[in-house]
């Protein structure tokens, strides 16, 4: 008798599986060899009678009982044997093909030796010359399989265990003892009580959001980061103080001891020196994260170069790191604890090379992931839900924390909902070359769901969304990068970038290309109140609907305002300005476009030396297209200036103002001008259409110094249509039709 049917195999990697699985592969290659047998028996009758292959297949038919039963079953039996062997090699291997040579096995006896051929070859076109070369090769492959996986299933609870925390850590340790890399959760729900530790060169995995490990009856904790499920910790190592002062922008260090140090390590360097010039927060030191290149004599040499210098007499030494590296964890569900729980999922510190992805975490009330003291970790394709910070111990409620020595990060395609801060960075030391690239962020309405603080360096925010939320990016660090976000219906500001902590500079902050749609506050503000802003690029942006200003800049060295699209807003459209007695210097602002705000479209207030070219203003309801107060050398070139309420273009103050060739028309105020200027010295006036205006084309009072030529100012409502009163003794108006 055949051994059809065969035993179910179930699922998963476990004993139950193995040994279904090697009873079937002996039933399998009993079953056909029979049916092999009685095949050749039967073609061997035929070939002995000739055409008679009828009686020769009715003789071999008669004399095995067997074959009559697989006569009447054997297409089925041929064909879950076929699907059990296939779905083995599945399981074990993952693999998305099927073995396109094994297909239905024919009632015929004579088509049984064609498919017997075709069971002995694999997948890969591989033969073999029995059946049992082809049981041992999978074996061979479960073996090797087996070396680098485990499964949950096999570390079950022992007696006593009423959740699951022992039996993972168990299988972790297991893993690390054998040098397994592969971990994987079944589809279940997992109770862990206390954190999870992993080590090196392991991937923990599960099957997606069906695998839950719920953390939610973790202790509280009494201080920020203590109360997590997984920990990803390496540790620090030797130490070894620096001889010689370190330029930034070289590579290479003498040191006093480099024996400890190899090519490879990964190593910390730091000093008792503030991170930068004038910060308040004397605790903010500077450091760095590097790889060691190089080792010779007492010189290290880094993988790249120095961020900061290091002065050798504050105490700058470099540190070895013993990492947690080459680990990933993915396609899991964590359930935290939520609100008064103080939790957290995921806390690296002291890692190279971890990757976090497609990982759902609800409730890490302190922080979904914490990173410090990393180098090269990757962060994608999560959800991060209810990080509301516990403000009993502290005040944080990340989705994502870069804190400390880290560097070289990507946190890309993740989507945060209802945390304090989606992705946020600072510390004591430097977070260096972060990269938030393409997340989400929905009805993250405590703050702005995009943070980086004061020790932040060389963080580029790129293609990020912001929907429902306070706000959307603040950057509070150095040569941040802001670019191609889009930020809709914020409560409060748009993009803020400022220092809340003062600093003497801030530096090369660009914010380029965003759309912001409805802000109740500013669309950007770039705030100078704590520090001064310096090389500043607002550039190509587009804001809609903000109840304050749209764009606002002031305490800058050296800004650049160009292509942005500004319009429909409460406030100011474009403000530009100093700081108290404090004047902002060196202004570009080119080819703008503002339209439709209630106060000034663009007013530039204590700005000295202002370079504004070919802007394009439409709609003050209350104020002036372009207003300037208080500033000097500022030279208007092209645009045009229209539909103002009071003025067109109203200048107070300051010395060596130019205007030339402008289009300045359609005030809307009985008494508007044009061109109003007070108490100006050393004014041009040179070219430019102005019309429509219900007084005077141009009027200039209590001003010297004064040159008008060749402007059209004729369609204008009263005569002269250019006014100099006669506090210019000094003046030329000549060549302008009137």
């Amino acid at each position: 008798m055949g051994n059809y049917p065969y035993k179910k195999l179930g699922t998963g990697l476990g004993k139950e599986f193995r040994n279904n699985y090697n009873e079937n592969m002996d039933s399998i290659e009993g079953d056909v060899k029979r049916i092999d047998e009685n095949s050749l028996q039967a073609v061997k009758l035929s070939l002995k009678a000739g055409n008679k292959s009828e009686t020769a297949l009715q003789k071999s038919q008669e004399s095995n009982a067997f074959f009559r039963e697989v006569k009447n079953v054997s297409d089925k039996a041929q064909r879950d044997a076929n699907l059990a062997l296939t779905k083995a090699e599945l399981s074990y291997l993952q693999s998305q093909n099927t073995q396109a040579q094994v297909n239905t096995l024919g009632v015929k006896a004579k088509e049984s030796s064609t498919h017997v051929l075709q069971a002995l070859t694999n997948l890969d076109g591989e033969t073999f010359d029995t059946l049992k070369e082809v049981l041992d090769a999978k074996d061979e492959k479960i073996k090797i399989l087996s070396s680098f996986q485990i499964t949950l299933v096999d570390f079950p609870r022992l007696d006593g265990e009423i959740d699951d925390t022992k039996r993972i850590q168990r299988a972790i340790e297991h893993a690390k003892s054998k040098g397994i890399s592969r971990i994987y959760f079944p589809k279940g729900i997992y109770i862990v009580a206390s954190f999870i530790k992993v080590y090196s060169n392991m991937e923990l995995y599960g099957d997606g959001y069906n695998t839950i490990l719920d953390g939610s009856n973790i202790p509280m904790g009494t201080e920020l980061n203590q109360s997590n499920l997984f920990r990803v910790e390496g540790t620090t190592g030797v130490s070894t103080i620096i001889n010689e002062y370190v330029n930034s922008a070289t590579s290479s260090i003498n040191v006093s001891d480099a024996n400890p140090f190899s090519k490879g390590d990964l190593v910390i360097v730091t000093s008792n020196e503030v991170y930068t010039p004038g910060t308040a927060n004397e605790l903010l030191k500077k450091g760095e994260i590097h790889v060691i290149r190089e080792v010779s004599g007492n010189i290290i040499t880094v993988s790249d170069n120095f961020f900061f210098n290091y002065d050798n007499t504050k105490n700058a030494k470099i540190q070895k790191v013993k990492p947690i590296e080459n680990t990933i964890i993915r396609d899991i569900k964590i359930r935290m604890g939520g609100i008064g729980s103080t939790h957290s999922a995921i806390s690296c510190n002291y890692t190279r090379n971890v990757l976090i992805q497609n990982v759902e975490i609800d409730g890490a009330e302190d922080a979904g992931i914490w990173t410090f003291n990393s180098f090269n970790l990757s962060i994608k394709r999560c959800i991060i839900s209810n990080s509301t910070s516990p403000t009993s111990i502290g005040n944080t409620g990340y989705g994502i924390a870069v804190i400390g020595t880290t560097r070289n990060i990507l946190i890309e395609e993740n989507t945060f909902f209802n945390c304090r801060h989606g992705v946020t960075g600072g510390g004591s030391r430097p977070s260096i070359l972060v990269n938030v690239f393409k997340n989400k962020a929905y009805g993250c309405t405590i703050n702005f769901p995009f943070d980086c603080h004061e020790p932040c360096l060389y963080w580029v925010f790129r293609h990020n969304t912001a929907s429902g939320c306070k706000g959307g990016i603040i950057a509070r660090g150095q040569y941040i990068t802001i670019e191609e976000n889009d930020i809709i219906n914020s409560t409060d500001q748009g993009i803020r970038v400022e220092s809340y902590t003062a600093v003497t500079n801030q530096f090369r902050n660009i914010i380029r290309n965003n759309r912001i749609k409805k802000a109740f506050g500013y669309g950007i503000n770039i705030d100078g109140y704590q520090s001064r802003m310096c090389e500043t690029l607002i550039e190509g942006n587009v804001i809609d609907e903000t109840k304050g200003y749209g764009i606002r800049l002031t305490n800058f060295q050296s800004a650049s305002i160009s292509r942005n699209s500004v319009l429909n807003t409460s406030g100011v459209g474009i403000y530009v300005g100093g700081s108290g007695s404090t004047k902002s210097v060196d202004l570009v602002m080119n080819d703008n476009s503002v339209n439709y705000s209630n106060l000034s479209s663009i007013l530039l207030e204590n700005v000295d030396r202002a370079n504004l070219n070919i802007n394009k203003v439409r709609g003050s309801t209350t104020k002036q297209c372009l207003s300037i107060l208080n500033c000097n050398e500022v030279q208007v070139n092209g645009g045009v200036y229209r539909e103002g309420f009071l003025y067109g273009i109203y200048l107070s103050g300051g010395v060596k103002h130019q205007i030339n060739d402008i289009r300045c028309s359609i005030t809307s105020d009985t008494n508007g001008d044009g061109i109003r200027c007070v108490s100006i010295t050393d004014l041009i006036i040179n070219g430019g259409l102005i019309d429509n205006n219900p007084r005077f084309g141009i009027y200039v009072s209590e001003s010297n110094y004064v040159i008008i030529r060749g402007v059209n100012a004729r369609d204008n409502g009263r005569s002269p249509k250019i006014l100099v009163d006669s506090t210019a003794v000094n003046k030329i108006v000549d060549g302008n039709i009137m």
